[in-house]
């Protein structure tokens, strides 16, 4: 039965959600949490919506039979394609991902705001939804970036290799035009000095993982789910469909970005 000390189920397509992971104990530094990447049927972006929903069922299972009290769908693709279906079917909080478009119509920049993700999430009703209610006046570019998926989910996060794939991206566009952009996909998160390095650091990064999060601790509050903590470091545990490289490639990404996470955290 779930409960205050019960863990928080977070899961993503890959290691991609470990971005969201990082953000969720920086802002819930009391819970613990069990993550799941299903990198052996990664990437969701090529399969078809029948299933995505399956593997999304599985992984609710999965984390529902280790105890957690709510799950984070850290994945885009697997939110717009079949989050409707989970909720409807699981008696818990079920949160997905959001483009953050709405947070970088707020910078209030001047420029182009690029929107990079899969072409599932570009396409999404979601997306379109989001661009026509808010994104009247602004230029917003939607940018397909799938191939740096699949050298994150190698462990690949930064230098010259993932650099020269992000700027292929962008060759269209005048780095001096773009104000902003919106992480559309979770595995993006880890990139974010690797995009600053190819575009600028002029421009604001924007992503959903601050707002789900945010979400994810109002619900667990209105539902006195909230750990208050105990003195004990809460536990990380880590699991993986795919191979020992990839659990590993999980970890690592997630000690990366948790570190960077705090780095600004602790500038402010």
């Amino acid at each position: 039965m779930k409960g205050k000390f019960s863990p928080i189920g977070v899961f993503d397509s890959g290691i991609g959600g470990v971005s969201t992971l990082g953000q969720a104990v920086c802002m819930l530094p009391n819970e613990a949490f069990v993550y799941f990447g299903d990198s052996g049927n990664a990437p969701y972006s090529l399969k078809a919506d029948t299933e995505i929903r399956q593997y999304c069922f599985q992984a609710c299972e999965f984390l529902i039979e280790k105890g957690v009290k709510a799950i984070v769908v850290a994945c885009n693709t697997a939110t717009v394609t079949a989050i409707s279906d989970l909720r409807e079917k699981y008696d818990l909080p079920i949160l997905g991902m959001v483009p953050a478009v709405k947070v970088a119509i707020r910078f209030s920049l001047p420029g182009k705001i690029v929107v990079m993700g899969t072409g599932m999430t570009l396409k999404s009703k979601s997306l379109t939804s989001l661009i026509e209610e808010f994104g009247k006046g602004y230029d917003i570019v939607k940018l397909p970036c799938r191939d740096v998926i699949t050298l994150i989910e190698a462990g690949v996060i930064q230098g010259e290799e993932i650099e020269t794939c992000i700027a292929g991206y962008f060759n269209q566009l005048d780095p001096k035009e773009i104000s902003s952009v919106v992480f559309g996909c979770t595995h993006f998160g880890v990139l974010e000095k690797s995009v600053k390095k190819v575009i600028g650091n002029h421009i604001k990064i924007a992503d959903g993982n601050e707002g789900t999060i945010r979400h994810l601790t109002n619900i667990l509050g209105n539902e006195n789910l909230l750990n208050p903590g105990n003195g004990h470091t809460p536990d990380i545990l880590f699991y993986n469909s795919g191979s020992s490289v990839s659990l590993e490639h999980s970890k690592k990404n997630f000690e990366t970005h948790f570190k960077f996470l705090k780095s600004i955290k602790e500038k402010f």
